[in-house]
């Protein structure tokens, strides 16, 4: 059994699913980074959380 993580490219972490976002929006660019980096650190796939964080709570 082997416990070898495979390479992963920018395209592992590229959706068939539409984006829809606004045209000239820096969505895209951010989008664009964290598909760029995430195969670089070397992170099985499955171990990558793609949920939205909580947003904080206002201070009262």
């Amino acid at each position: 059994m082997s416990t070898e993580t495979p390479t992963l490219t920018k395209k592992d972490f590229q959706s068939d699913q539409e984006v829809r976002w606004c045209p000239g929006c820096g969505d895209y660019a951010i989008l664009s980074a964290m598909q760029t980096i995430m195969p670089q650190l070397g992170l099985p796939k499955e171990n990558v959380d793609r949920r939205q964080p909580p947003h904080p709570r206002p201070s009262s």
